[in-house]
């Protein structure tokens, strides 16, 4: 299957600081499915207002912002424990473009 490609088009919601949020903007990202569940932040594991987004290699996601800013993936990598598989942009943070038609249970 071929993942679909979305850019973050706003800073996310999170418990991380102002300056390392805001590296995701104008991020691209291959994405592998939606999920419509409740949002959990990735630093604080609290639930967010927000529901439903794309779901993203935690490991792509590094890279992404690596290249972008080296010392804002030393902070993610240091600050989420364990890292998780997948991570979830909120639909309200980016914009699809490249769409794609599988559900994640494809994986």
């Amino acid at each position: 299957m071929i993942p679909g490609l979305l850019r973050v088009t706003d800073d996310p919601p999170g418990g991380e600081p102002e300056e390392i949020r805001r590296i995701w903007k104008g991020l691209s990202f291959q994405y592998y499915g939606e999920s419509t569940s409740p949002l959990a932040d990735v630093v604080t594991s609290e639930r967010v207002e927000r529901r439903g987004g794309f779901l993203v290699k935690w490991n792509d996601a590094m890279d992404a912002i690596g290249q972008a800013d080296p010392m804002a993936r030393t902070w993610w990598e240091a600050s989420v424990k364990p890292p998780p598989k997948m991570i979830v942009i909120p639909t309200d943070c980016c914009k699809v473009e490249f769409p794609v038609d599988f559900e994640a249970e494809d994986l």
